[in-house]
């Protein structure tokens, strides 16, 4: 097991927190870099991650919820 598969493991509701926790930092990094809402760089990250987990055909539960892929096997 790698890092990354070990940072994933904490989950609240079946969402991976490391994931979460990563999209938000980065969010508040691009406010401070380039002095843009937080709120609304989060939400374009999260869509931004729906399209991309798609097109690399990656199933996660944000987007199963959406019904846009099979729920994930952990």
């Amino acid at each position: 097991m790698n890092i990354i598969d070990t940072l994933r493991i904490p989950k609240i509701a079946n969402f991976v927190v490391f994931d979460w926790g990563a999209t938000i930092a980065m969010a508040i990094l691009i406010e401070k870099i380039f002095n843009v809402n937080v709120y609304l760089t989060f939400i374009i990250l999260i869509i931004i991650s729906i399209f991309l987990h798609i097109s690399y055909k990656v199933d996660t539960m944000t987007n199963y919820y959406l019904g846009l892929s099979n729920k994930p096997i952990r």
